[in-house]
């Protein structure tokens, strides 16, 4: 199995996309390609890829005020929300780096398994954690033990991804969730989804501290009250428009 990718090519400008590059399936293997691309480039129709969209800073705040990387520990280190886009078969190891995204967008067409145990291979990229966190630990040995393929209506039933598209709406439909992402307070996001990260490594009763402590921090790193007042008004605002 490849080697991760190193942690600086995800603290990438916001422009920059992480495309797996594979014709017609991502399997995870040696003989796939990780790269970075610009933005808006040409992808052929049949390629497998993984979309990543990041937020840029807002109203001033640092990169130094947010942290620095999420450390999943396997293959996805950073601070900045991953949106993965799934458009056709992904597995094994192309399913651990699905499943290292914060949430999943997928083709109509999408296929995932787990066929570590059918190839004759141990996961290192964190399937045996992040399987079960999304589908349950009953689902999860299936998949791992049978390597049986599950289509995306199933993994929408089963947790595995949030949304199925029409396959012409895959890209369109991520990068409108990205453009949603952007539009948030970037510092709170950043130390949500880290706070999420933290709290999933420990038992329950310990995750309530982990928030308070958290929250604590992110208090002491400036809060504006005029800032907060405009932002709740936009969310009242925005509300209104969706409901």
């Amino acid at each position: 199995m490849a080697p991760p990718p190193s942690p600086h090519e995800f603290q990438s400008p916001p422009e920059e996309r992480l495309e797996l590059a594979g014709r017609a399936r991502c399997l995870g293997f040696a003989d796939r390609r990780l790269r970075l691309l610009p933005r808006a480039p040409q992808v052929e129709e049949r390629r497998q890829h993984v979309l990543i969209e990041s937020g840029k800073s807002r109203g001033g705040a640092s990169e130094d005020a947010v942290p620095s990387r999420r450390g999943r520990g396997t293959t996805l280190p950073t601070s900045k929300p991953i949106i993965g886009a799934v458009n056709g078969v992904a597995v094994t190891g192309g399913l651990e780096l699905a499943l290292n995204c914060d949430f999943l967008i997928v083709s109509e067409r999408a296929r995932f398994a787990d066929t570590h145990a059918r190839v004759g291979v141990h996961p290192l990229w964190g399937l045996t954690v992040l399987l079960p966190q999304a589908v349950g630990i009953r689902r999860a040995r299936e998949m791992s033990a049978t390597g049986n393929f599950v289509d995306a209506r199933t993994a929408l039933e089963w947790g595995l991804v949030n949304h199925v598209v029409a396959h012409d709406e895959l890209l369109p439909t991520a990068r409108r969730l990205a453009a949603d992402i952007v539009s948030s307070d970037q510092r709170a996001v950043r130390a949500i989804l880290a706070t999420y990260e933290e709290a999933s490594r420990v038992p329950g009763g310990e995750a309530w501290d982990v928030e308070a402590r958290a929250a604590s921090e992110f208090q002491r790193g400036g809060v504006d009250p005029d800032d907060i007042e405009r932002r709740r008004q936009g969310v009242v605002d925005r509300g209104r428009s969706q409901v």
